[in-house]
């Protein structure tokens, strides 16, 4: 099955990420997202940005 995870992956929650004692911190933004999300049969979720 394939799905566009641009419109799946907001439905499924994600921990946000906390860097303690950063001074700086930024997101790099792509103008094209790119964006890898996997569904095992067990349930499992992953996705990676890149």
């Amino acid at each position: 099955m394939s799905v566009d995870g641009g419109k799946v992956l907001p439905q499924i929650w994600s921990p946000h990420a906390c860097f303690v004692n950063s001074k700086d911190a930024s997101i790099h933004r792509s103008p094209f997202s790119n964006i890898f999300l996997q569904i095992y049969s067990n349930g499992s979720v992953w996705h990676n940005y890149r």
